[in-house]
């Protein structure tokens, strides 16, 4: 008999088993390169924009990230060329520094493209970590090669083009002078990490950017969380040791492939209401994979008003069979 959908959800959501916990992730991380081709295939022309191609180049990070992160989740054999004895490793820490990378780039995809409707506030948040992310390129870098030189060259007058449009967007122009000098000096020092909050652009850090897309209190600290494996901190190195002296690096490995499901679950529906093309292509998944995705954003962004009509179904089928 085939397993009812709510069995399959409890399986894959609440099970302690590494084979369910990877199988959920496989779910989410092919749900992404599901969504992800047809939106490159009908974004074209006209609506090929350079603020929808970042977007797509963004989401397409994050899900490549979860490819990687398949394969490290079990293991890398490293074979002793004096003593040929193939040994297993389980790195976490690699995990955690991928899982990072991914909260950052969903971090940033929510800030420019959902954090507002004001597609001033797109306009301008969009240009700001262009210009930011042209300038970290451009810091300390003189060109030798002519080649280099002419796109040095290039990327400087695209600089300019997009510093003269940042202070001419309607956003921009309603701060005070003394706020404006601070943004352009935000952006000169490569921050891109602005958002635009009760009608004012604020800095924030990367915690605070990534709180701003609504998740709740129960995971607003895993960016600490994930930066304390990743620096060679002292607190760092001595978790790595603690780690397989204790034989906990499975355990934490395995709580870092949880974090970056939940991270992706987000980011594709934040790219689904983002993209028409990519929510049509949502509502075609397997109900179990939209109830994994819809899950881990409904709980961990209670406000969220993304929607599977997938939950609807669980809970017609939950209502059944508590009436027999």
């Amino acid at each position: 008999m085939n397993p009812t959908l709510s069995t399959e959800y409890f399986r894959l959501m609440f099970s302690e088993t590494k084979e369910d916990k990877k199988e959920s992730y496989s779910k989410v991380v092919d749900a992404g390169f599901q969504i992800l081709n047809p939106v490159h295939e009908k974004i074209i022309g006209d609506l090929r924009t350079a603020q929808n191609q970042d977007a797509m180049i963004l989401f397409q990070m994050v899900m490549s990230k979860g490819l990687a992160i398949q394969k490290l989740i079990d293991g890398i054999d490293f074979k002793n060329p004096k003593t040929e004895i193939t040994t297993n490793i389980l790195d976490p820490t690699s995990i955690a520094a991928l899982t990072r990378t991914q909260f950052e780039a969903f971090s940033n995809f929510h800030n420019i493209y959902l954090s507002s409707k004001d597609q001033n506030v797109i306009d301008l948040l969009h240009d700001i970590w262009v210009v930011a992310g042209l300038n970290e390129r451009q810091r300390g870098f003189e060109p030798t090669i002519e080649e280099h030189q002419i796109k040095a060259t290039k990327e400087k007058e695209k600089i300019d083009g997009l510093l003269t449009r940042i202070q001419a967007n309607l956003i921009f122009c309603k701060e005070e002078k003394e706020k404006q000098s601070k943004i352009l000096e935000w952006i000169q020092n490569r921050k891109f990490e602005i958002t635009y909050r009760n009608n004012k652009l604020v800095l924030l850090n990367q915690k605070d950017l990534f709180i701003n897309s609504g998740v709740n209190k129960a995971f607003e600290n895993q960016y600490a969380l994930l930066s304390w494996f990743v620096h060679p901190s002292y607190i760092s190195v001595l978790q790595f040791g603690q780690m397989y002296e204790q034989n906990f690096n499975e355990q934490h490995a395995y709580t870092f492939l949880r974090i970056s499901r939940i991270i992706m679950s987000m980011l594709i529906a934040d790219y689904a209401t983002y993209f028409d093309v990519a929510m049509e292509e949502f509502k075609t998944l397997p109900k179990i994979d939209q109830l994994i995705i819809h899950s881990d954003n409904k709980t961990f962004r209670p406000n969220s008003e993304f929607k599977s009509e997938a939950m609807e179904d669980l809970e017609k089928e939950m209502v059944k069979i508590l009436n027999l």
